[in-house]
């Protein structure tokens, strides 16, 4: 039994929600690991901080992927 290779469009769908699932991601645990060092609220009052954090975090892992 031979297995297709999913089309294009499908590989593009997957794609697209498996960044936006790793989006999703990033932000929920920047919000949390914030909040716990800096107190509640602290994310939400500071987007910049927050955007760096993401930032951090997603070369962080792009970097961990390519290094396996």
């Amino acid at each position: 039994m031979s297995e297709q290779m999913p089309s294009p469009e499908m590989l593009e769908s997957l794609i697209f929600n498996h960044a936006a699932d790793t989006a999703s991601l990033l932000v929920s645990r920047g919000v949390c690991e914030l909040d716990r060092l800096f107190g509640e609220g602290y994310a939400a009052a500071n987007p910049v901080v927050l955007n760096q954090w993401v930032a951090v975090a997603s070369a962080a892992a792009a970097y961990a992927g390519r290094m396996q």
